[in-house]
């Protein structure tokens, strides 16, 4: 049918996949072209091939990009209501602790509703990681620290262990520690499913050099290189481009979240994340962090101190119980607070002040202002 169709044509495309000796299948396309011979008659068909597996690479992370901004849209705005919610729960809390002396009984009831409400706030934040509202908040640190505790709170009590072979002289990388903890905790979690039975995963840190050419989705630089690798169950081929959906999952008491935030942390933190994996055999994640190639800074670890201060400070936020929270602790530091519903008041109040010769030290806004901030310039 197609040799019939290119020689009525003279020309055509093709696309195939060609089996290598090891049942790996390469995606090819074909430009295909008729030879005649001097009396007109087909002869020969003439084929230039072209590899099309980067092509379908930078297709895949296209379609997952988009896939994750369509989702994020949704995450974003029920995570940042809900969010709203927990802060003024978790703000309340905290300020009638400290009013309560540490053996008072409510003290200890008190602290356990504050506990299970951050935890509460923590799958926010697994949301948050799909919208605009997840940016990380970066520091420049070395990662094998946060491989290293990851990794122990991940399998305590497990029948796995974990082997680490990091390198000394790993380069520094600018991430948020927390995010990165949540995609070190997430695939070691699965690494130790992945083997029931018990066994070994092992955590690798190198420095690399990514050149243009690398076939990877990534700026030539330098790079961390990160592997996870368990001697687990594997994934079957036909999942393996599906792995980092949002709510796809093969597990039976799974929500499909885990694989889909570890792929928007680190898409967030321009690097790449790859799979490789074999039934029965066992799966490798490879994970990639630009670098800064500088000499290790020792982190200055700050005391804890009570916060005291001065000034007049304006806050703007859409929610009554949230200023009065965020008021009442920053009056219990020192601070005189004003509060503003939209960017209308806050532009009309911040000039008020000013004209007036008692301006405001400090403004504090909500990330998204209702209305936005275009009619309070008159626009």
């Amino acid at each position: 049918m197609l040799i019939q169709r290119i020689s009525k044509e003279n020309v055509g495309t093709v696309e195939l996949d060609l089996i290598c000796k090891n049942g790996r299948r390469i995606p090819t396309e074909y430009n295909c072209s008729v030879i005649n011979d001097h009396q007109g008659h087909s002869k020969y068909i003439i084929a230039i091939g072209r590899d099309l597996r980067e092509r379908k690479k930078v297709a895949y992370q296209l379609q997952q990009s988009q896939k994750m901004e369509a989702i994020g849209t949704l995450a974003g705005g029920i995570a940042h209501d809900f969010n709203n919610l927990l802060s003024v729960i978790t703000g309340n809390i905290s300020y009638a602790l400290n009013a309560l002396n540490i053996d008072d009984e409510r003290h200890e009831l008190l602290s356990e509703v504050l506990k299970s409400s951050k935890q509460a706030q923590k799958l926010t934040y697994q949301l948050l990681t799909f919208s605009k509202g997840g940016e990380p908040v970066k520091k420049i640190s070395n990662i094998n620290k946060i491989l290293e505790e990851s990794a122990i709170f991940s399998t305590s009590g497990a029948k796995t262990n974990c082997r680490f072979e990091f390198a000394d002289d790993l380069w520094l990388s600018d991430f948020d520690e927390g995010q990165m903890n949540q995609v070190f905790s997430n695939l070691i979690i699965n690494a130790n499913q992945a083997m029931p039975n018990g066994g070994t995963i092992r955590i690798k840190t190198q420095n690399t050099e990514v050149e243009t050419d690398s076939g990877l989705t990534l700026s030539a630089g330098p790079y961390i290189k990160i592997m996870i690798e368990d001697q687990g169950i594997g994934i079957h081929k036909q999942h393996l481009h599906n792995i980092f959906e949002p709510y796809y999952t093969t597990k039976q008491n799974g929500n499909g979240l885990g694989l889909a935030i570890v792929y928007s942390i680190i898409t967030k933190h321009e690097g790449h994340i790859d799979v490789y994996s074999e039934v029965e055999k066992g799966t490798v994640f490879n994970i990639y962090l630009p670098a800064l190639i500088r000499k290790m800074v020792e982190n200055i670890k700050q005391k804890e101190i009570n916060h005291v201060g001065q000034g007049r400070i304006l806050i703007m936020d859409d929610q009554e119980p949230i200023l009065k929270m965020a008021g009442r602790m920053l009056n219990r530091m020192g601070y005189e607070t004003d509060f503003a519903f939209d960017g209308s008041e806050t532009i009309e109040k911040y000039r008020k002040a000013y004209h007036e010769k008692n301006p405001f030290d400090i403004v504090i806004l909500d990330l998204t202002i209702p209305g936005g901030m275009a009619m309070a310039f008159g626009q």
